[in-house]
């Protein structure tokens, strides 16, 4: 076990109520080898010399790490890498950690840290950055969505922010060739949203863009089916989105004066018009009837999800399945002084 010490460069920071005392954060560090950014740095494991840090090779090696850090009973693990290490650590952290879940810090060096932008964490922010934040209290509580599958063998939930589905897994694909033409961050958000905006409205009900996928959405403890417009094949759905996040990369609201907590997007194949008018109707409340052209701009607490086509979770796709979907654990994560 490393030796937690009072020494710069970390852990020089303590609180009010100490009384100058000192009294450092007990501090774990997961560096994520294969995120975007963190391929050509050192990732600062040699400034860590007071918390206990690693670079897990595997899921495995990662599950080993976070039982070891829960039995060191740290009080702030430090994340390095983008939403896919935000979701892999979340979700494995379930059985290591329980309900007692340390603070949380973010490091955004993937392609896309949508949870990190909403904490406004900026991107050169560094371990000692996390660990003086932490110290002095500036946190915000973020709950993940869980989805859980309810057939088969492995019952862990999965732990992340975005998930989608129909169009929306197509849009992944474009954004992930956005990243390798050198686009990430807020612009890939903006230029797959431009490209899935007008393969929509070009294309017809046959192409996957319009098509989507066939799925049975539930809403509620009591399993209400949600309402369809009527708008092309009922069986399907254009475009499945949820997050829980407060506000998204590049500032895109899809979710229009819908309230916080578990906050839904749902397509039918509507017509081309709408399609062109979307981004007007987004902009207005939802009393102006947009349910019936199609879009359901909706909140919920836990809704039923069973679709025959993959799902996407921060940016990976799963098999196809039935998900009973709901709000995580309020975990407190630890974000930057506001400017």
């Amino acid at each position: 076990m490393a030796d937690f010490q009072c020494s710069p460069p970390l852990n020089k920071y303590c609180s009010d109520s100490d009384l100058g005392k000192c009294s450092p954060l007990k501090v774990g560090y997961i560096v994520n080898p294969r995120s975007h950014f963190n391929r050509k740095r050192d990732s600062e494991l040699s400034l860590s010399g007071d918390v206990l840090a690693s670079r897990p090779a595997d899921l495995s090696d990662l599950r080993a790490e976070l039982s070891r850090l829960a039995l060191a009973g740290i009080d702030l693990l430090v994340i390095s890498g983008g939403d896919g290490t935000v979701r892999d650590i979340l979700t494995h952290g379930q059985s290591a950690f329980g309900s007692a879940w340390p603070k949380i810090a973010l490091l955004p060096r993937g392609k896309t840290n949508a949870l990190a932008s909403d904490l406004r964490v900026p991107r050169g922010w560094t371990l000692a950055d996390a660990v003086q934040a932490a110290q002095v209290g500036r946190l915000k509580t973020r709950r993940p969505i869980s989805i859980m599958r309810t057939h088969g063998t492995d019952r862990t939930p999965l732990l992340g922010f975005v998930v989608g589905a129909g169009a929306f897994k197509e849009a992944t694909k474009a954004g992930q060739r956005a990243h390798s033409l050198g686009a990430f961050q807020s612009l890939a958000v903006v230029l797959t949203a431009f490209w899935a905006f007008a393969q929509s409205l070009l294309a017809t009900r046959q192409n996957k863009w319009r098509r989507g996928a066939r799925m049975t959405i539930n809403l509620g403890s009591d399993n209400i089916p949600l309402v369809h417009s009527g708008l092309g094949d009922p069986a399907y759905r254009q475009i499945f989105f949820a997050s829980s996040l407060r506000t998204l990369p590049a500032r895109i609201n899809p979710f229009g004066d819908v309230p916080g907590g578990l906050r839904l997007l749902i397509m039918d194949q509507i017509a081309r018009r709408t399609i062109g008018l979307a981004p007007l109707f987004m902009l207005r409340d939802r009393s102006t009837g947009l349910s019936r052209r199609g879009i359901h701009q909706i909140a919920t607490t836990i809704l039923t999800l069973s679709i025959d086509e993959e799902i996407i979770v921060d940016g990976e796709a799963f098999p196809a399945g039935t998900f009973h979907i709901a709000l995580g654990p309020a975990i407190r994560f630890v974000a930057p002084e506001p400017r």
